[in-house]
């Protein structure tokens, strides 16, 4: 039974840990952009915002809030690469810990040690999967870089003013 709502309790965990970690890393260049700008307006003494978003259901309206400069800024911590390989490789390793315990007290406790193990076999099947699949879309990414040639490092004078004519 503890095995149960232990299982339970990871199942909601992982659940919100996908759900927060799909509206953090959207594949939309806008929202992204509209990031970096709330990051610069944070350096700025005071504030303002010229257009509420439309999830806080402003509906795009034309607004002027004012932020004094001395109130701190909510925290707003991401996960570096490192950190978050480690958790991953944690969640991993737990879900693959419970499998094996809820495997070995089949014997002992019966059916219902047979479906919670059962469970946690779908929950790390399913966790297999999204990292499979993140890795997936990171090697997309890194296959999909272009580095563009340095424009004008080694020019000569002439072929600047060839250029410029």
């Amino acid at each position: 039974m503890i095995l149960l709502v232990l299982a339970a309790m990871w199942g909601v965990y992982l659940f919100a840990w996908w759900r927060s970690r799909r509206e953090r890393r959207g594949g939309n260049s806008i929202a992204t952009f509209s990031r970096h700008l709330s990051v610069l307006e944070r350096t700025s003494p005071a504030r303002a915002s010229l257009v509420s978003p439309p999830s806080a259901g402003g509906h795009g309206r034309v607004t002027t809030l004012y932020r004094p400069a001395n109130l701190p800024e909510p925290n707003h911590h991401s996960l570096s690469l490192a950190e978050a390989r480690r958790r991953r490789a944690n969640i991993l390793v737990a879900l693959l810990g419970a499998a094996v315990v809820t495997l070995l007290f089949v014997p002992f406790l019966g059916a219902g040690m047979l479906y919670v193990h059962l469970v946690v076999d779908v929950l790390l099947l399913g966790y297999v999967a999204l990292l499979v699949r993140a890795r997936k879309l990171q090697s997309e990414r890194a296959e999909k870089v272009r580095y563009l040639p340095a424009f004008g490092v080694a020019e000569t004078p002439m072929a600047l003013r060839r250029s410029a004519n």
